[in-house]
């Protein structure tokens, strides 16, 4: 009888453990994925998380910039104070570019932020680091004509 009630109390504790563990593990949970805001249309753009944001990051990867619009990718970067910003821009001829940022708390309305780069013909490689602000964080070109930009420009969020 003694070992009956020794076994049962074992069980219920056991039990109340793994109820324990499973609320703990419930509460830490994936972010959903952001969607991809883009001013072309590719075939699939995929959802840019980057709540864990340890690896570089592409705006545009090697990217014809010949028209004024938002890059191809939106990105979560709430948890981030700065962005470090390398632009490469490739230009074969004279296409005065603006590169801004962005920024959102609902993915949707966006709001002005820093120049990251100016591009009026020449070559470029720089890095340049910049505020971060809000939930959502893009770039924006305005560009003065269709002559093609060859742009990349990668982040780090810290």
């Amino acid at each position: 009888m003694e070992r009956t009630k020794h076994n049962t109390l074992m069980l219920l504790l056991a039990a109340m453990l793994l109820m324990v563990l499973m609320i703990i593990a419930s509460q830490y949970t994936n972010p959903a994925p952001v969607g991809a805001t883009a001013f072309t249309t590719p075939a699939a753009v995929p959802a840019m998380s980057t709540d864990n944001a340890k690896d570089p990051f592409y705006f545009w990867n090697s990217f014809p910039l010949t028209a004024t619009g938002a890059c191809t990718y939106t990105y979560h970067l709430q948890n981030y104070e700065v962005l470090d910003l390398q632009f490469i821009a490739d230009a074969t001829t004279a296409n005065t570019t603006t590169v801004k940022l962005q920024y959102s708390n609902d993915n949707t309305n966006w709001a002005d932020g820093a120049t990251v780069f100016q591009n009026t013909g020449s070559d470029q490689n720089d890095i340049v680091q910049r505020y971060n602000v809000g939930a959502y964080t893009r770039l924006y070109a305005t560009v003065t004509n269709s002559n093609p930009l060859t742009l990349t420009v990668i982040g780090i969020a810290k």
